[in-house]
C-alpha cells in the first residue's frame, strides 16, 4: 500500500517538530507534497516516496 500525502506530510512534520534544523534537507519533500503530482507514484520525477 502507498502512503498517502497526508501521511507523508504528518511523518515530515513530526520529524521536523524534532529535528527543525533538517528543514533546508526536506525542502524538496515538502514542495513535492505542495504540487499536483502523487508523491507516492513512482512515475513523479525527480523523486517519489516509498
Amino acid at each position: 500500500m502507498q502512503p498517502t500525502r497526508s501521511h507523508i506530510r504528518a511523518t515530515a512534520e513530526a520529524y521536523l517538530a524534532r529535528h527543525s534544523h533538517e528543514w533546508e534537507s526536506l525542502i524538496g519533500l515538502l514542495s513535492l507534497l505542495d504540487g499536483s503530482d502523487d508523491p507516492a507514484s513512482r512515475a513523479t520525477l525527480p523523486g517519489h516516496v516509498t
